[in-house]
């Protein structure tokens, strides 16, 4: 009787351990890859979003349309007149110009402080033109909790493909072009 009081003991004992281990462990590997997933969808985002957006721009640029280029920004952008002005000189540059676009890299950053959180990215696309090449940098938010009207395109940089470095002036928001 004894023996096998210990031995349920022990398997007892055995299986709270396993238990607890087996669901820590899981509970630490499910949101591992809860939290890995969500990553990937709102890079699969951004991606995304940022490939519509060089897609409309490239169709506004075609019809001379500045107003759906502005349609494009976050509302906090849009009502400068210096957007105005770049998006003018954006499509006056581009027009009748663009013998390809290409994009060739990206990234996207997230700040999360407990729970409040901002995502941002910045795409390239290389524009290959009957002049020279450049690269169309567009820069936007997918999400931020201080306020909706952050969410959208906020940048657009033009320089030259031949250059290295962004210029150092390049101010948060607006069109910044470049040329040689």
């Amino acid at each position: 009787v004894r023996s096998i009081e210990g031995i349920m003991k022990k398997c007892f004992l055995f299986l709270i351990v396993f238990s607890i281990l087996h669901l820590t462990a899981c509970g630490f590997s499910s949101s591992g890859m809860i939290h890995s997933r969500l990553a990937e969808l709102n890079n699969a985002t951004a991606e995304k979003t940022a490939q519509n957006q060089m897609d409309e721009i490239q169709s506004a640029i075609d019809a001379q349309d500045n107003e759906k280029v502005k349609t494009l920004f976050a509302p906090a952008v849009k009502d400068t007149t210096v957007l105005d002005d770049g998006i003018s000189t954006l499509i006056s540059l581009f027009h009748n110009q663009i013998n390809s676009v290409e994009r060739s890299g990206g990234s996207e950053s997230e700040e999360n402080n407990y729970g409040d959180k901002i995502a941002t990215y910045a795409y390239h696309f290389l524009i290959d033109t009957k002049a020279q090449d450049y690269v169309l940098i567009i820069f936007g938010c997918t999400d931020d909790y201080r306020s909706s009207d952050n969410i959208g395109m906020t940048k657009i940089l033009v320089m030259p493909s031949s250059w290295e470095e962004c210029p150092d002036e390049v101010g948060d928001t607006g069109i910044f072009i470049y040329t040689e």
